[in-house]
C-alpha cells in the first residue's frame, strides 16, 4: 500500500499502516463499502479478513432494509422520469430538469461514480441498467449507446415503480424465492387451499410459509403485509381519489393521507 499516493499522501501522515474494504453485497447488488484502518504497526491478518467477511453479508442486509424500508416510508412527490446525454467518460453533456432533480436525491460522488460504471458498460454491453440506494431514494438508471452521437450515451434515471420496489423490499425482509411466492399469490387474493394447489403441496406447508413470512416482516396477517408492500404506495391516494399518474405513482402523492 506504500506505493499508492494516497497512502503516501493522507494516510501514513494519519498513522494509518494497513487497509481493508469489505463490500457488502446481498443477491449480487451492492448495499455499501467498509472500509477498515489499523493504526497498529501491522497488516490485517487472513484471520482479520476471514471474520470482516464473515459478517459483511449481515451488515449489508441491514442497511438494504433500513433504505428500502425508509424509502417505502417516503411521502414526497414522485418526479417523472429524467433524461441524460453522457460522453464516453460519463460526463453530463446534456440533462432534463426532471434529471436533475432525480440526481439530486443522491450525493454528488455517488452519481459521479454511477454515470461513470454506466457508461463504461453500455459502451461494452450495448444496453444495462442498474439500481443504486441512496441515503433519500432508491434510482434506476438505464442507458444505450446514442445515436447520431459518438461515443456519447443516452440514460434515464427514475425511481423504481411499487410493482419493481417490491421484490426488493421482500428479499430486504429475508424472504426466500418460495415465501417471495407465497406472498404474491396470497396479496392477490389466493386461498390456502388455492396456494397449495399452486404450490403443490399441503395447506399445513403453506401454513408454515405464511408464518415465516409474517414473522419477518413483523405482521400479524395478510392485511398488514399488503399495506406494508402495497398499502402505503396506493391504498391513502386512492382513498383521497387522487389521480393515479403515469410512472406507477399518484399525481399529488403528498397530499393523500398516510
Amino acid at each position: 500500500m506504500r506505493e499508492v499516493r494516497r497512502y503516501e499522501e493522507l494516510l501514513e501522515p494519519a498513522g494509518v499502516h494497513d487497509e481493508l474494504r469489505v463490500r457488502l453485497a446481498v443477491d449480487g447488488d451492492q448495499w455499501g463499502t467498509v472500509v477498515l484502518y489499523r493504526t497498529e504497526e501491522r497488516p490485517f491478518t487472513p484471520d482479520d479478513v476471514a471474520v470482516a467477511a464473515a459478517v459483511a453479508p449481515a451488515v449489508a442486509r441491514a442497511i438494504r432494509t433500513a433504505l428500502l424500508r425508509a424509502v417505502c416510508d417516503d411521502p414526497r412527490v414522485e418526479v417523472p422520469p429524467g433524461a441524460l446525454l453522457l460522453d464516453g467518460d460519463g460526463a453530463v453533456l446534456v440533462s432534463s430538469a426532471a434529471a436533475e432533480e432525480l440526481l439530486g436525491m443522491l450525493p454528488a460522488r455517488q452519481v459521479a461514480t454511477v454515470l461513470t460504471t454506466l457508461a463504461t458498460a453500455a459502451g461494452a454491453r450495448g444496453t444495462t441498467s442498474v439500481t443504486v440506494t441512496g441515503p433519500a431514494a432508491v434510482l434506476a438508471f438505464h442507458a444505450s449507446p446514442a445515436k447520431g452521437a459518438d461515443g456519447a450515451v443516452a440514460a434515464v434515471v427514475e425511481r423504481p415503480r411499487p410493482v419493481e420496489l417490491s421484490p426488493l423490499l421482500m428479499r430486504a425482509l429475508g424472504f426466500t424465492a418460495r415465501e417471495r411466492e407465497v406472498a404474491e399469490a396470497l396479496l392477490h387474493g389466493a386461498t390456502r387451499t388455492q396456494l397449495a394447489r399452486r404450490l403443490r403441496t399441503t395447506e399445513h406447508t403453506v401454513g408454515d410459509h405464511l408464518q415465516n413470512l409474517h414473522r419477518k416482516a413483523g405482521v400479524a396477517g395478510r392485511a398488514e403485509l399488503a399495506a406494508l408492500r402495497h398499502g402505503r404506495h396506493h391504498e391513502p391516494p386512492r382513498a383521497a381519489g387522487v389521480p393515479p399518474g403515469p410512472y406507477g405513482y399518484f399525481v399529488g402523492l403528498e397530499a393523500a393521507p398516510r
